[in-house]
């Protein structure tokens, strides 16, 4: 546990059996945040001399995929206070949400739906495999821990009684407000001016604002979004640059043993980050000299994917570098992790005594890794949620929703927003509009749409854009190039598709629609369980009634289709050389006609002056 050994047994050599050990974690090693715990081990196989080659594949161990972590804990009593969000609302004791909802108006503005929206991401964030946290409205029945949002004169009567408002100026700001009754909690957003509901929300959502608050009331003045903005802009928000120690608290990071030995960096980013260009990694290390420096190496992972290598020598033992540019394949893509092995290979270590403690590579905290965010040609699921979150933000969002929305698309468009919305910050940029108000040749944003095509009309006018296009009456999907449809079934599918702005380069479309109201309630109970949203990839993804799935790609990226472009002229060079020549031939034929009529009729006129 962080680097320092709390356990150790005897593997048994038993046919066909598994061993089981519980191993008590001592509590005074965990460290508050980042924690690295390590299992290691080694088997040796014997023969009639008493030894086998090592290299052989035979000498393994397993841990198995259900060993698992178990972790003991108290609950707070925290006398209803802001400090604690989102405790009570999401917890331990409710940890898929069952017992929270979100509740607004039936006839909810656009702002209070903005509101809304952005606490149904945060909070869909605390759940773990299942997310169940409700959205509603009013007229439906209010349980469990709620979350209410509405302008001070939309409030429920019990609710609104509650509060002074003579106390605060809600023409100039928000109020939050948490309260108990008996079985459950009630967290409160109001303003007079719906604008400003943003602003509890941007309070609720910064974990160095809502710190602060160590009562269960809380008033922000309206503007104070834009303070925190100003005095940091979002590009400073964003750390493109760490250290090994600062990302993981500790002075460097130890592999022992021989042979390949790996630890995996798990990175501070947040949701919606691809890399750009340019970004470094420059590591330190040492490592021990009774190597075999022919064979033995260190090698650096984006992810999965091996980025950089180096021969260890012997003379560099006690103070080793590598540093390198990412290469290009890996430019606008996304990993959560760096990988960091050592092949750490000894000299006859056939029948050699095991050395616990040796060889040893040491990586040094002072290591940096330069990682800028970037943007990406590229759009599919598989880099979600980019590009509608860009770094822990909202980038530039529109959310488009049926005017008269039903229950489904509400829940669904909560939902969608905390799939797009992993680790959001407050402080992006989040716009929702009904369908029939949205401008879209003035609206240069990336897009979510939501709905039927019978109930959201911007999606009719999407539809010459879809891969998956809706037929003429609306009531079912047609057939592309890639999928032939059943009539049947091309009207119990569900589909979330990604197209390309076709007003605004650089955006992006996300239009979660089925044929019919049912398969948007399929939509949203796949996308409640975590593991199904992990297989969430490419640019098409149909969900149909039985919950089968299947997915298409049919986007390019842009440098893809650059390159298709090239590759024709390279293909068909001699035809267009043959082209160009002969123009050009026809261009100087035309030239020299016109110089000989020229030349005639100045000839014409000399003998006419004569």
């Amino acid at each position: 546990v962080n680097n320092t050994p709390v356990y150790s047994c005897k593997v048994k050599y038993e046919d066909g059996k598994s061993q089981v050990t519980y191993v008590v974690i001592p509590v005074a090693l965990l460290d508050e945040g980042y924690n690295n715990l390590s299992i290691t081990g080694y088997v040796r196989l014997y023969d009639e001399d008493g030894c086998l080659d090592d290299f052989s594949g035979a000498n393994w161990i397993d841990i198995a995929a259900e060993s698992q972590i178990q972790i003991g804990y108290d609950l707070i009593d925290t006398q209803h206070s802001l400090n604690y969000y989102p405790y009570p609302m999401i917890s331990s004791m409710d940890e898929f949400g069952k017992k929270c909802g979100i509740y607004v108006p039936a006839d909810a503005s656009d702002e209070e739906l903005k509101a809304a929206m952005l606490i149904r991401a945060d909070l869909g964030n605390e759940t773990s495999d299942e997310d169940d946290v409700a959205l509603e409205t009013f007229d439906t029945e209010m349980r469990g821990n709620r979350v209410i949002i509405a302008t001070k004169d939309r409030l429920p009567d019990d609710v609104s009684a509650k509060i002074q408002e003579n106390t605060y100026d809600l023409s100039r700001g928000a109020l939050v407000y948490e309260y108990g009754e008996a079985d459950s909690n009630v967290l409160v957003l109001t303003a007079r001016d719906d604008k400003n509901l943003y602003e509890a929300c941007a309070l609720l959502m910064d974990d160095s604002r809502i710190s602060q608050e160590k009562s269960n009331m809380a008033y922000v003045a309206a503007g104070s979004a834009d303070k925190v903005i100003e005095n940091s802009s979002l590009s400073d928000l964003i750390v493109d640059s760490e250290t090994i120690e600062s990302i993981t608290g500790n002075p460097g990071i130890e592999f022992v043993g021989p042979f390949r030995q790996e630890q995996i960096l798990y990175l501070p980013i947040t949701g919606g980050f691809v890399l750009a260009e340019g970004g470094k990694i420059s590591l330190n290390f040492r490592y021990s000299e009774n190597l075999d420096f022919t064979r033995s190496m260190i090698t650096v992972y984006w992810g999965d994917t091996p980025v950089a290598s180096k021969k260890l020598e012997k003379a560099d033992a006690t103070g080793d570098s590598l540093s390198f540019v990412m290469p290009s394949d890996v430019v606008g893509t996304y990993a959560g992790s760096i990988k960091i092995a050592f092949d750490l290979e000894i000299q006859d270590m056939f029948c050699t005594k095991r050395a616990d403690e040796m060889p040893w590579a040491y990586v040094t905290g002072d290591s940096t890794l330069f990682l800028p965010v970037g943007q990406s040609s590229k759009y599919s699921l598989d880099l979600r949620p980019y590009p509608f979150q860009l770094m822990g933000y909202y980038n530039d969002l529109a959310l488009i929703l049926p005017d008269n929305m039903t229950q489904t698309q509400l829940e669904l468009a909560g939902r969608i927003m905390a799939l797009e919305g992993n680790s959001i910050g407050p402080y992006g940029k989040l716009s929702v509009y009904r369908a029939s108000e949205f401008d879209s040749s003035g609206t240069d944003m990336n897009q979510i749409v939501i709905g039927t095509y019978a109930d959201n009309t911007y999606i009719q006018k999407l539809n010459d854009q879809l891969s998956f296009r809706y037929s003429a009456d609306g009531s079912r999907f047609e057939s592309n190039d890639k999928l032939l449809l059943s009539d049947s079934y091309a009207s119990k599918i569900g589909v979330l598709q990604i197209i390309r702005s076709p007003e605004f380069s650089g955006r992006a479309i996300m239009v979660v629609s089925g044929a019919q109201e049912d398969m948007l309630d399929n939509i949203l109970s796949y996308t409640r369980i975590a593991d199904n949203c992990r297989k969430l990839q490419g640019d098409a993804y149909l969900i149909d009634s039985t919950m089968d799935t299947r997915y298409f790609t049919f986007l390019k990226e842009e440098n893809e289709v650059n390159a298709s472009l090239l590759d024709q002229i390279l293909e068909n060079k001699d035809a267009i050389a043959f082209t160009l020549i002969s123009t050009l031939a026809m261009a100087i034929l035309v030239l020299a006609v016109i110089l000989i009529l020229l030349r005639i009729r100045k000839n014409s006129k000399s003998d006419e002056e004569k």
